[in-house]
């Protein structure tokens, strides 16, 4: 016996694929960024963020993030700044002692980008060349046992320091690390080879 009472499709009224998407990306991108244990939150503070951040806007149109490596890494720093901007209402502010940092907002915004527009491109993500790859401490230590670009004491260095506490300029240091050692025509995601992280 079925039931009609999501209709012919059996969806929700008003519940889309688009809503599908963000909601998952939501909760991936606020249980990443809450990882580490300098940093917890409650997963519902971090997707009160992505929500009031409009983020959704890309999963509805994701080729706005497909242009040059400027014009995502400016609206990469913009949502990075409003997401601690937004995070100081209910949460402390790192320099007040709280934990969400450059490295935590750049966390929640990039794993959400991740599952809610890199997974689901059409050509295989070659069109989202400079979308950054998610940074933690499991990432980094691989790029370090890769030896990436020659770098491997810069890669230690900074998963020691670890990414929940990067400032913008070093979360910056590292994102353009991770571009000298690529070829120009290589996605950034990329990297993510080196990341073991789903073992």
């Amino acid at each position: 016996m079925t039931s009609d009472a999501g209709g012919e499709s059996g969806m929700t009224k008003g519940y889309s694929f688009v809503e599908h998407q963000h909601r998952l990306a939501s909760w991936a991108a606020a249980t990443a960024a809450r990882s580490s244990p300098k940093c917890r939150f409650p997963v519902r503070e971090a997707v009160d963020i992505l929500n009031r951040l409009r983020i959704r806007s890309f999963v509805e149109n994701p080729q706005v993030l497909a242009g040059s490596v400027e014009d995502f890494d400016r609206i990469h720093r913009e949502l990075c700044c409003e997401a601690i901007r937004l995070s100081a209402e209910r949460l402390p502010a790192p320099e007040a002692g709280g934990s969400f940092s450059f490295g935590v907002a750049a966390k929640l915004i990039n794993v959400y980008l991740k599952v809610g527009v890199l997974s689901r491109s059409t050509r295989d993500g070659a069109e989202f060349l400079a979308m950054h790859p998610p940074i933690d401490r499991v990432l980094l230590s691989g790029l370090g046992d890769a030896d990436l670009g020659g770098r491997r004491k810069f890669w230690i260095a900074m998963a020691k320091l670890g990414w929940s506490t990067f400032s913008e300029a070093q979360y910056g240091e590292v994102i353009r690390a991770i571009r000298e050692s690529l070829p120009a025509s290589v996605p950034l995601w990329s990297v993510e080879e080196y990341w073991r992280g789903y073992q």
